[in-house]
Parts: structure tokens; sequence; C-alpha cells
């Protein structure tokens, strides 16, 4: 089987200061007229630093889209639900193994990002469709 159970580390969880930073970043060196999102990922409840909802409603009110990725049971999923773009369905995920977490990402690359097409010499960009 390929799954693998993922194991939490312990510890502080600073989701506040993690999308502060990612904020900052693509507000100081983000590209003008591009989609910007960030990938939360995380094993457990903020329990240090900022408010991780304030920051996220700023970023996302700022045009950054937010995907949220809850791993294991330990996860704070009604903050996670706060933070996560709308719709919180397709923004919202809980992941047990390593798999589940590649198909994700793969989903989120295909759903947001550019690819390049080339069409007679011509590389053209586009937003891929929906990769239901």
């Amino acid at each position: 089987s390929d799954r693998i159970d993922m194991k939490q580390q312990k510890g502080w969880t600073d989701i506040g200061t993690g999308l502060l930073l990612s904020h900052k970043d693509i507000m100081l060196l983000g590209r003008k007229n591009v989609s910007h999102l960030t990938i939360l990922m995380t094993d457990g409840m903020s329990n240090a630093g900022p408010d991780p909802v304030a920051i996220a409603n700023d970023a996302k009110s700022n045009g950054t889209e937010i995907f949220a990725i809850g791993v294991g049971n330990d996860a704070d999923f009604a903050t996670l639900k706060k933070i996560a773009s709308s719709p919180v369905e397709g923004h919202l995920f809980n992941v047990s193994s390593f798999a589940q977490l590649r198909e994700i990402l793969q989903n989120i690359v295909a759903k947001s990002c550019l690819h390049i097409i080339e069409y007679e010499g011509t590389k053209i960009f586009h937003k891929q469709k929906d990769a239901a």
C-alpha cells in the first residue's frame, strides 16, 4: 500500500506568523495582475504568535487564495475552516497519508497554476480548467 502514516510533531504551532510571512512576501514581492495563493499545512492548533484568522482575512481581502490542509486528527479544523478561502469545500482538506497529500497538492496546482502550451513554436499561457 502507498499509505504511510504521518506522525505528529509535538510542540509550538505558530500558524499566524506563517501566514503573516506568506502575506508579506506576496504583498512585497508578488507580481501584479497574477493570482496569488498560500497553502497552509498544519498538524495542530495555533498556540503561539498572532491571530491566524485575522491575518488570513487580511490576506484574502487583498486577493490571496488560501488552501488549508490539516494533517492527522489533531489539526484544529474549526480554525482552518475560518482561514481557508471560499468555497471551503474546495479549500479545506484533511490528510492522513502522503498519498492523499500528493493528490491534493496536484489538484491545487492543476486548478491554480498557469500551464505552458507550445503551439507552432509559440508559447501560450493558460489557466487549466477544472481537473476534476
